[in-house]
């Protein structure tokens, strides 16, 4: 994926120095980035903002026709530029919040990330920043873990990997792992205890068990969380790191949380209407974006 904040500032120059045909050629690779980001498995965005980037691929491509026209002067040319990059700007507008399960862990005490989970962290690392490297703007992304190593160690890997492919392309990406997050945890919603009562080895059934019998199951379980409960806290955070990493006119705030399966599940069974047909994968996520949370391949409202 080519670093659309340095290809807009190779047209800027381009037009600036009257080299229409090269600014020509760099509208149309922009335009035909959009659309192969577009066309990948791994690109999961709402679908206003793929309509968005659609209107923007089609505007770059009759700029690069308009470029090249007679009469067409540097300055005409640099508004017609900032006029499509202003539109551009403006579908990065909403901070983006990805919910996270941990990669694979080993199954003794201390739950240290496998070899393999640590592929699947940095395949994660690998999807997520062609989304970051699409847009324009300056990018900052802030971390928050529960307080178990799994998730930590999970977050410095994705860190690790994202700052790697973002130095390949000469892009500068702002990194923050800004600590532990209670409303990311599952100990203090779940005790040992109540996962062993709930689950039993019996994975997707027992989830739901849990959330359609919760008043029958705390008679029997006395201390046991209420999933809704659950619920609110994922909501709480999404609106608490909202508000304290608003993205603005030149910046881009993604937050990456790092949670757990149980907790996460809960989410997802409250959002997707019970559709689930499995529990959330190692490294699966929940995905944010204003008026809309991503579920298993699915765009659902968000309030």
């Amino acid at each position: 994926m080519r670093d659309m904040q340095q290809a807009f500032r190779e047209l800027e120059a381009a037009v600036k120095k009257g080299r229409m045909n090269v600014a020509m050629e760099i509208c149309l690779r922009l335009a035909d980035d959009i659309k192969t980001e577009l066309a990948k498995p791994t690109c999961v965005i709402t679908p206003e903002k793929s309509r968005a980037l659609q209107e923007v691929r089609k505007a770059l491509v009759n700029l690069a026709g308009t470029l090249t026209k007679e009469g067409i002067t540097p300055e005409k040319g640099k508004d017609l530029v900032l006029d499509a990059q202003g539109r551009f700007w403006e579908i990065f507008s909403n901070t983006v919040v990805y919910l996270l399960r941990h990669p694979e862990t080993a199954t003794e005490e201390g739950r240290a990330i496998t070899t393999e989970g640590v592929k699947q962290a940095r395949n994660y690392a690998l999807a997520l920043i062609n989304e970051l490297l699409l847009c324009p703007k300056e990018i900052n992304v802030c971390m928050y873990t529960s307080e178990t190593s799994r998730t930590k160690s999970f977050a410095k890997i994705v860190a690790a990997e994202l700052k790697k492919l973002a130095d390949l392309q000469g892009r500068k990406i702002n990194f923050n792992i800004a600590g532990e997050e209670k409303l990311l945890s599952i100990y203090s919603r779940l005790t040992d205890e109540q996962l062993k009562f709930l689950d039993n080895r019996k994975g997707l059934p027992a989830l739901l068990n849990w959330f359609n019998n919760f008043n029958e199951l705390k008679k029997q379980f006395p201390g046991l969380t209420d999933p809704r409960a659950v619920v609110g806290d994922f909501h709480e955070f999404v609106e608490k790191k909202q508000k304290a990493h608003q993205s603005s006119e030149i910046a881009w705030n993604i937050v990456l949380g790092f949670s757990h399966g149980w907790v996460l599940d809960a989410f997802r069974v409250a959002y997707s209407g019970q559709n689930i047909r499995a529990m959330i994968p190692n490294v699966g996520f929940v995905k944010i974006d204003g008026d809309k949370v991503y579920i298993d391949t699915r765009w659902y409202p968000y309030s």
